[in-house]
């Protein structure tokens, strides 16, 4: 066997076991190694973002080097991107890319940031380059001397058509539009560095970077608002490497956070008190990471990636709360499709998702109600100023959050606006303490938008669990479900008028509380444990939810949807609250249920992702497109490529796709097909 029939059999060997990497430049298979996905998502990068296109950026490109005492050797440029693509190699690149794996630190000798340096010395004129190991990144800028080059560290390099220049104005008015998880790394990286040089306790950091985030808004809201303002939240390109430049920093960034505290819509964000603790050299080289991203314009999915890097964690590690998955969030949202017009509540937002999935849903209708185009127009639609503007205006009319959590409020506020809210009808309360008197007195925050019986959708993902039980006889007694039962004659259960409970889960609570919110006719999908669904000593609370409701549907979730955070059984319950009059009709009521389990989730107990196979084992591929504005001779071109990624095992978007067929009448499939590994 020849050398080349040998590489076809490991190629095909690693095909068929589901160890690959599709190459976004060839579309060829190559074996998944950390370097190897960094190396894609990097070329992504140089794409979307910097709109280079795919034509223009070649891979493993050899170069000799030069060293001091006048011996050459040949080094490999991962990425070298070109002014000119006619053939490979024919004109000077324009920038190099060295790609390392996440472990090789900047200062190594030989892998880290001196590679770069000897590699933008060998490219003949080039002057831009980039080192990363997928979390640390370093700009660089070659200026010859003349005896040796000098390697300045930039916050960022020019994209396609740009120059230094245009990258150090202070009237620039856009930065990049990130995507795949690069705003999520950049966000994590500025946690590492903030850690790492001024020593902070994590609710501290997450804070600080709290504040940069909304000042970063702000900034953003006010480009896109009034033509003639300024931008100030920037770092020129060298500015953070001097205490000059520093300082310059943060004295701009420092006022531009009085002008937040003092704007209408952070005014219950901060404190007047609050004021930015990091000094100046932490400020300017976060700000500088910050700074080049354009966040309003990046797609949901990139800034829920990010929003998690700076809130989930924190949260999860100093307050032991967790948050709704995302693909839970989507798919319950889907189901109940609240109408542009429908009022909804999430009385346990904790972070925002399912207000945040709302306003995306309704966007991405918006752009599709002006026809049929291709993703790239599509993401220009959804984030024009009209449907942005019809957006913010559908979150101020029809989007509500309540959540007992301060912090959490603040940090469901942070999500909205990222996601172009600019509203926010989130208000800080206990939930199951609302009671109809105290909102008739105005003694909950939001009182007027909350009342009862006032909402078409309630969605929600509440607290369960018997460690955090509610014991408060007052609270108890105002829920027919925190009431003693008792089975009558007949078999059904009978409430025990003022026999309140000891001690009930939040959960039980909120099931009532949920219904209470909702008009007749109302729709609400919550998260329960199983346990409600199907324990025997629960048949009071299913006699007391067929009596009010009618069960539209319950999908089984497994107990990895959770996981590694919590493990719980669990399912997600929709219902239709019942009218008084259709209550008291006592009318058996025999009509369909929609029902499934979700075996795949998207991720096994580990958090690690989980794809389709086939019956021979064999992993599942599917195709897509993507599409990207690039610059191709000064001109923007949309450039579409077809590319195959593996089919990740995921139920919950087949599921409520099905469940959406069936309600308009179709034959339910009931087979999502192909073994998981």
């Amino acid at each position: 066997m020849s050398d080349d029939e040998l590489d076809e059999v490991l190629v095909d060997d690693v095909v068929q076991t589901g160890d690959v990497v599709i190459d976004a430049l060839s579309g060829d298979p190559r074996k998944r190694t950390d370097k190897e996905e960094i190396l894609q998502r990097v070329i992504i990068v140089l794409n979307a973002e910097y709109r280079y296109p795919l034509s223009s950026i070649e891979r493993d490109v050899k170069l000799v080097v030069e060293g001091g005492d006048g011996s050459r050797r040949s080094r490999t440029a991962d990425l070298v991107v070109r002014e000119a693509a006619v053939h490979y190699g024919a004109a000077v690149p324009e920038r190099i890319v060295v790609v390392q794996p996440p472990r090789t630190k900047p200062t190594d000798g030989k892998r880290g940031v001196a590679l770069l340096q000897d590699l933008l010395d060998a490219g003949d004129g080039t002057e831009f380059g980039l080192w990363t190991n997928g979390r640390d990144v370093a700009y660089l800028r070659r200026v010859p001397g003349p005896v040796e080059s000098r390697f300045d560290e930039l916050t960022d390099f020019p994209g396609n058509g740009e120059d230094f220049d245009d990258l150090n104005r202070p009237d620039r008015r856009t930065a990049r539009v990130p995507v795949t998880d690069d705003l999520r790394q950049t966000v994590l990286r500025c946690h590492d560095y903030l850690y790492g040089n001024q020593s902070m306790t994590a609710p501290r950091a997450f804070g600080e970077i709290v504040k940069l985030i909304f000042c970063k808004i702000y900034d953003e809201q006010q480009l896109r608002s009034n033509y003639s303002y300024q931008r100030q939240f920037w770092v020129g390109l060298t500015e953070r490497n001097h205490p000059k430049g520093q300082r310059a920093v943060a004295e701009r960034i420092t006022n531009l956070f009085t002008q937040v505290k003092n704007h209408g819509t952070f005014r219950d964000v901060f404190k007047p008190a609050d004021e930015i603790e990091l000094q100046p050299k932490v400020l300017a080289w976060i700000a500088g990471e910050l700074g080049r991203y354009q966040f309003l314009d990046a797609e949901v999915d990139v800034k829920g990636m990010a929003y998690e890097a700076i809130v989930a964690t924190t949260m999860k590690r100093e307050r032991g709360q967790f948050f709704t998955p995302r693909n839970v969030v989507e798919a319950m949202v889907e189901i109940l499709a609240p109408g542009p017009e429908e009022r909804v509540l999430d009385p346990a937002c904790g972070s925002g998702r399912f207000l945040v999935a709302c306003l995306e849903r309704f966007r991405r209708q918006q752009a599709l109600a002006e026809g049929s185009a291709s993703e790239v127009v599509l993401r220009a639609r959804r984030n024009s100023a009209e449907i942005l503007g019809a957006g913010a205006e559908y979150a101020a009319r029809c989007l509500f959050g309540i959540d007992v959590d301060p912090e959490l409020k603040r940090a469901a506020k942070m999500n909205m606006l990222i996601n172009n809210d600019g509203h926010g009808n989130l208000f800080e309360a206990n939930s199951l303490e609302v009671t109809k008197t105290a909102l008739a007195e105005g003694a909950v925050e939001g009182s007027k938008e909350l009342g009862f019986g006032s909402f078409d959708v309630v969605l929600t993902n509440p607290p369960f669990g018997s460690k955090i039980p509610i014991d408060d006889p007052n609270v108890l007694q105002g829920f027919d479900l925190g009431h003693h039962w008792r089975a009558g004659p007949d078999g059904r259960f009978v409430k025990q008028e003022g026999k309140v409970k000891g001690k009930v889960p939040p959960e039980i609570l909120f099931i009532e509380r949920c219904w209470q919110w909702l008009r007749d006719g109302g729709r609400m999908g919550i998260v329960l444990p199983d346990g409600i669904l199907g324990n025997p000593d629960n048949e009071p609370i299913r006699q007391w939810i067929l009596d009010n409701a009618r069960v539209l549907a319950s999908i089984d979730l497994p107990v990895e949807t959770f996981l590694p955070q919590v493990g719980v059984q669990a399912s997600l319950l929709f219902l239709e609250k019942k009218s008084l009059a259709e209550i008291n009709a006592d009318v058996d009521d025999d009509y369909p249920i929609f029902m499934a389990v979700a075996e795949f989730i998207g991720h096994d107990r580990r958090d690690n992702p989980v794809y389709r196979r086939d019956p021979d084992g064999f992993d599942i591929y599917e195709e897509y497109t993507e599409e990207n504005a690039v610059l191709r001779d000064g001109q923007e071109v949309i450039e579409a490529r077809t590319l195959r990624r593996r089919k990740l095992a995921d139920d919950l978007p087949e599921i409520a796709g099905e469940y959406l067929g069936w309600r308009a009448g179709r034959t339910l499939r009931g087979d999502r097909g192909g073994d998981v590994r």
